[in-house]
């Protein structure tokens, strides 16, 4: 397929916003981080609105399949085991273009940017089962053994916040719900948003559980839901074009004044 390998990247500035204990008080307006960690109640208030997101190009997956061959269905949620710093998901996509390990992801997502690393036309190797075909990989950076208040730090927040806009781009584009799926939902085949332990304890292929227990879904896909609805005012019916995917990230389809699994390992060692 002449457009296999063609990788839309979001032509957007991206607004950088990763402070050491907390954000700034004329960057943020008035809020502040209580003891580092972010609450539930402003959580979307840290968020950057969404003409000031973007996805970058990484280095390419070294293992995937070419192609698919059922209709995507869920949108599926991984942590690197790795930590959650600046710069670290260039790490992550570098390890990944030139591993051994046999592990790929459609996106990393950091504090800092949001990187695509496998064409969404390709299938990634992130849950290790049959959903691999009909899925979109998220690796998040972190540890699944992480509590809630761990992933809601401020630097935590910028990231979980970026995350947040991903799965508003994948829902609106692949017309998946914006809605956590358990175990029965996959029985069920229900679509939605799903993190790795579900596919591990009903389709097996793996032991992982990322992104852990307390990844916080209801305060991540609340703001998903805000974003997917910016994004769908922001739509035209003439920036839909019939030779692009159903659901592929496109910037054609976004009107932002436009011009134009790693499946986790134990420790994450970007040396070897």
């Amino acid at each position: 397929m002449a457009l296999a390998r063609k990788i839309f990247i979001f032509l957007l500035s991206i607004v950088i916003i990763i402070p050491s204990i907390t954000f700034a008080e004329d960057e943020m307006g008035s809020i502040e981080a209580t003891n580092n960690i972010i609450s539930e109640v402003n959580f979307g208030e840290f968020c950057l609105p969404v003409d000031k997101m973007a996805v970058e190009l990484g280095s390419t997956g070294k293992w995937f399949t070419p192609g698919r061959d059922q209709d995507l269905k869920y949108i599926v949620i991984h942590s690197t085991e790795s930590p959650y710093e600046e710069g670290y998901a260039d790490k992550v996509a570098d390890w990944l273009s030139r591993t051994e390990y046999k592990a790929s992801t459609h996106f990393i997502v950091g504090p800092d940017k949001i990187l695509q690393t496998v064409d969404l036309y390709d299938t990634a190797w992130g849950v290790g089962s049959e959903a691999n075909s009909y899925s979109i990989q998220i690796e998040v950076l972190g540890y699944a053994k992480y509590n809630r208040d761990e992933w809601l730090t401020p630097i935590g927040t910028a990231m979980l916040c970026k995350v947040s806009y991903l799965i508003a781009i994948l829902a609106k584009q692949y017309n998946i719900p914006i809605r956590k799926i358990e175990n029965e939902g996959i029985i069920d085949n229900l679509p939605g948003v799903a993190g790795h332990y579900v596919f591990s304890e009903t389709l097996g292929g793996s032991d992982h559980w990322d992104p852990g227990h307390d990844f916080p879904w209801d305060v991540v896909l609340a703001q998903a839901s805000k974003y997917f609805d910016e994004v769908y005012y922001k739509l035209s019916e003439d920036a839909i074009k019939p030779d692009v995917p159903i659901g592929f990230v496109n910037n054609e389809f976004l009107d932002f004044n436009y011009t134009g699994s790693l499946p986790e390992i134990p420790i994450f060692d970007p040396i070897n």
